[in-house]
This record gives C-alpha cells, structure tokens and sequence, in this order.
C-alpha cells in the first residue's frame, strides 16, 4: 500500500511538472486549498499563458463567480452585453478575489456610473499579458477609457502556470492544439484528483517548497522594474493612439517590508555562525543548530546560513529547524516581493508624470484609512481588498472619471 501511495505521488508530480503547473505548493501565501481553488477556475491560453474559463458559475474562495462566454468575470445581476465604454485591465485586485461579481470595483463602476465596463482581469496577470489583452481584446472594442491595474505580480516570481527562472517576455507561445490538449486533460477528474493529491501531499508540497525557493534565490522577478515602466509606458501610447483615453490605477500590496537589522546583531549572528561551523565539524549537530536559530533570530535576512540551517535540520532529523529555516525563506521572497512593489508603484508614478496620464492611487486612498480593515484577511490574505476596499476603489475611480474626461452628459449615480 506504502508502494502504491509513493507510485501515485510521483506520478501526480510528473503529470503537474509536464503541464508546468506551479508546484511550490508550500511556499504558496496562504493555505494550498487556494491553489487548488485558482487552478480550477483557470485554464491555459496560447498568448497570454493562462486565462478564466468561460461560463463559469461556481463559487471561488467563498463568493459567486460568473464568467461570460468570452472568459471575463460578469456581474449576472447588471445589464449584459456591450459596447463596454470602459475597459479595466488587471489581476486579482481588480478580477475581485474573495468578493462576489456584484462587488467587484468595475462593477461598482458600472452602478455609479450608468455605462458598460467590461472588467478584462484576471489572477496573477503582469503588463505583459496586460499588453495581450489590450490588443487582442480591449481596443478591437474600441472602448473610451482603459484603465490599467498591472504591478502586483510583475514584481513576482510565481505564475501559476509554467513558473521557472524566465521572465515573462521570454515566454513562447504555444500551439492551439497543445493548449486545447492540456485544458482536456486538466478538467478531467483523473488530473484533478492526481494534482490534489500532490498539493495536500505532506512530501509532495514539501518538495514543491523547496525546489522553488532554490529555484527563486537567482531568479528575476516576472517583468523587471525597467520592462514594467516601458510596458506601461507602450500601453499608455497605444490606447491613446486609438484615439481612446488611458487611466493609470495604483494599487497597495500591504505585504510586510524586511525588517532593519543593526550592524551589531549582523556581527553577533556571524559570531553564532562561526560557532556553528565549528560545532558541525565536530559532528555535534544539535548544537550546532540551537546556534544557527539563535543566529536567524537576530539576522533572518542571511539568505545563505537559512540554507545550511535547513540542510542541516533535514540530514540530521530536526524537523522543526528546518522548518523553522524554511519559514524565514519564504518570508524573504515576502520581504522582497514588498520593496520590489514599492519601486513599481514609484515607476507608474513617473510613467504618470512623463505621459500625463491620470492615476487612481488607491495607495494614497487606503492610507487614509490606517484603522479600517479594507482586506479579506489580515493573516490569511492580506493583500487583496475586501468588498469595503472595493467600494472605495470605485468611489474614487467613478471620480476621477468625470463626464468631461469621458466626453459625455452622464452623472454618476
């Protein structure tokens, strides 16, 4: 039976590797049944990667989801149909993680303003696949506005489809018949139940952790600082030049920033290092890592003595070191993944500033805010906004978007 399950296992990791399904399933931010969840709802697409699957009626982390037959999150309650007059580019932010489709802030939009939106988001997007979605969708509609909600994930390492050390310029498109093969497979429950399996595997998610942040340390982000101003920047040029007006949305990502470290507790880790060298050397390895933890404690941003303390945990049985090893390795793709965010939304500033663009900064918006809870979870899913964050958002967008910017007679409501 042992045998069996062990079988079963590796052919489940073979299956999600040969897809290029995500399989840092334990590095994941929050518990693996998201990404199962995410996976369910996502289907692969020859240009853009990945994309929602069409006509969608299901629930998805705990809130109605419907898409239309093109694969765009609908509201079934508002009107259908366009011509959308406003196009709204983003990813999970905007697509509305955690909130139901009548909640989102396009469709919020859509109520106070009286006119189509069509919200063309969707989880884990960068500018690059932004970039796709405006020509291959958005501006053939030749709506008025677009408005761009990219950054969050091009400061990421982690696509759910197809994560390895590229960046997402170097990705290649795949063929139609591949494609259309991989999205059979996959919404068959055999692949569901070898893919789950894998995720809630105790060793398979394990595995998963670790191969991923070996693979990260080197890794650039998906679209550098430099190739998200000149996406934007492209973005910005080619919705004006179809004669349609382009609006920037600056979004927070209320991630933790990496912690100060003093020079004197940086000399005080080294010494506890140098201890634990020696200490290894003797063969005493249970000393050796009470050493090594209480130097992370003081330094948890020592990216190379995280690795010998889980190496060490794992040779010599010390489950809990290297666990606790791993924790602060996931915590530094965390801490860098924040200040990358920082310098992104400082570039769609300056990228606002050169075009004269207008921007929704909803960083600015929420920081007004410091005491009201705007996101779905403080620990669990800090990051994306709740339904009260999305209400804002759509106050302040609805604002911006005056019936002068949009060249007609209409009040919000």
């Amino acid at each position: 039976m042992t045998n069996w399950k062990a079988r079963l296992a590796r052919l489940a990791l073979a299956l999600l590797i040969a897809g290029g399904i995500e399989l840092a399933a334990g590095f994941w931010p929050a518990p693996r049944e998201r990404l199962e969840a995410i996976l369910e709802i996502l289907e692969l697409h020859p240009t853009r990667i990945w994309t929602l699957r069409k006509d969608l009626d299901t629930r998805f982390m705990g809130a109605p989801l419907h898409t239309d037959h093109e694969g765009w999150r609908t509201d079934p309650a508002a009107p259908s149909g366009g011509p959308f007059r406003i196009y709204v580019l983003g990813d999970s932010l905007t697509f509305g993680w955690g909130v139901g489709d009548s909640q989102t802030w396009p469709a919020l939009l859509q109520r106070r303003l009286g006119i189509p939106v069509r919200n063309a988001s969707v989880p884990g997007y960068t500018t690059w696949q932004g970039m796709r979605v405006l020509h291959e969708v958005a501006l053939p509609d030749r709506p008025e506005v677009v408005m761009l909600c990219h950054g969050v994930n091009d400061v990421s390492k982690l696509r759910f489809f197809g994560s390895d050390t590229r960046p997402d310029e170097e990705q290649r498109p795949q063929g139609e018949l591949a494609v259309t093969g991989w999205n059979l497979l996959m919404s068959t429950n055999t692949y569901r139940f070898l893919r789950n399996r894998a995720f809630r595997s105790r060793d398979g998610a394990l595995e998963g952790q670790v191969a991923f942040l070996r693979l990260s340390q080197e890794a650039p982000p998906r679209v550098s600082l430099e190739a998200y101003a000149r996406n934007l920047e492209q973005m910005v040029a080619q919705v004006r030049a179809a004669g349609t007006r382009p609006v920037l949305v600056k979004m927070p990502l209320n991630l933790p920033l990496p912690p100060q470290v003093s020079s004197a507790s940086r000399r005080h880790a080294a010494e506890l290092f140098a201890q634990a060298g020696r200490l290894v050397q003797q063969g005493d390895s249970a000393q050796a890592l009470v050493h090594y933890r209480e130097g992370l404690r003081l330094d948890p941003l020592d990216r190379k003595h995280c690795w010998e303390t889980y190496e060490l945990g794992r040779k010599s049985g010390d489950t809990a070191a290297a666990e606790f090893a791993l924790s602060l390795l996931r915590r530094m793709e965390v801490y860098q993944s924040s200040a990358r965010h920082v310098q992104s939304n400082l570039r769609v500033d300056q990228v606002a500033r050169e075009t004269g663009t207008p921007v929704v900064d909803v960083e600015a918006l929420f920081a007004r805010f410091p005491g009201r809870p705007l996101f779905n979870d403080p620990v669990l899913d800090p990051y994306h906004p709740n339904a009260t964050g999305h209400a804002l958002i759509a106050e302040e967008a609805a604002r911006l978007l005056s019936p002068e910017y949009l060249g007609n007679s209409h009040k919000p409501r």
